[in-house]
């Protein structure tokens, strides 16, 4: 477990920059105070934006005009080791709040102003790993002020948590009899549907046809990676960007939904189903938005997602 400090707090009615607040409530949806100026923005898994001092000291060394909160962070955090933070690591800030890190955040030209050069992507985590915005939600509310603690506890310390709490074994600890029954891949591995992707050709379109038209409630959106997803109760409804140009993807718009599997365990699920002869397209592997998925095919070569999800 390592821990630094929260050096500012920034909240804003929409947009950037952000200001900076001494003291601040955080609840399910977010900092209390603070706006954003684009749908695509906000929901519950990126109800708070992380950025590094660190980071931001390193930038403005590079001759960047950027400071705490011009990058639309909520919290600028300080002392942290920012390359060992990545999605499910968990967050306690001063003695209430807890935070889990969802995803990386996709720069956007909103923030082009706080680049020399413009390039935004230059906190880009598919461009520059380790250099981006982290946005987290809420696991438990409460209030923080600048200065508070803030201690991180890394995914393999959150797995831990779990099991002490009475979370069931994965299948690689229950031993080699019960991971190589063929009828039960084990709790950790049993699949469930966590998923559907629809495939269309322009995501904000969408998004606001999703989002305001049926008013479903937004989860994800990132016109970087093309991607944005809605709850829909147990199941999400994900909307992936095609690239028009290309034939192949183009032919998917408007007749084919993708289909997302989950488990607890990945690395177990794709040895077991692997062993009993699926093909998998593309093997478990970490993904630049911070997931963790790999790909299978059914005979007719249908494609399957299979992502790592926790209960």
């Amino acid at each position: 477990m390592s821990q630094g400090v929260i050096h500012q707090i920034q909240v804003s009615a929409g947009g950037v920059p952000k200001t900076p607040v001494p003291s601040v409530r955080i609840e399910r949806a977010g900092l209390v105070g603070d706006a954003h100026a684009k749908r695509i923005h906000g929901g519950a898994h990126q109800a708070v934006s992380l950025y590094s001092l660190e980071r931001i000291e390193a930038l403005s060394a590079e001759g960047h005009p950027i400071e705490p909160g011009s990058v639309g962070e909520n919290l600028t955090l300080a002392g942290l080791d920012w390359n060992t933070l990545e999605p499910g690591s968990e967050l306690e800030l001063g003695s209430e709040v807890r935070l889990r890190i969802e995803s990386y955040a996709a720069p956007c030209r909103t923030i082009a102003h706080c680049f020399s050069d413009g390039r935004f992507k230059r906190i880009s985590q598919q461009a520059h790993p380790g250099e981006s915005r982290l946005y987290a939600s809420v696991l438990r509310p409460g209030t923080i002020q600048t200065g508070d603690p803030v201690r991180v506890f890394e995914r393999s310390q959150n797995l831990e948590r779990e099991v002490g709490a009475g979370a069931e074994p994965s299948v690689s600890e229950q031993g080699s009899d019960s991971a190589r029954r063929p009828a039960d891949l084990g709790n950790s591995s049993a699949l469930r549907l966590a998923y559907v992707n629809v495939f269309v050709s322009d995501l904000e379109r969408s998004m606001q046809f999703f989002g305001d038209v049926l008013g479903l409630s937004l989860q994800f959106g990132s016109p970087e990676f093309g991607y944005a997803s809605f709850s829909l109760g147990p199941v999400r409804m994900g909307i992936a960007q095609v690239d028009v140009r290309d034939e192949e993807q183009r032919a998917n718009v408007g007749r084919m939904t993708g289909v997302g599997l989950a488990v607890a365990d990945l690395p177990s699920a794709h040895a077991e189903l692997e062993g009993r002869g699926v093909h998998f397209s593309m093997k478990p592997s970490r993904q630049p938005w911070g997931g963790f998925m790999a790909l299978f095919e059914d005979p007719d070569g249908n494609t399957f997602y299979l992502d790592e999800l926790p209960e």
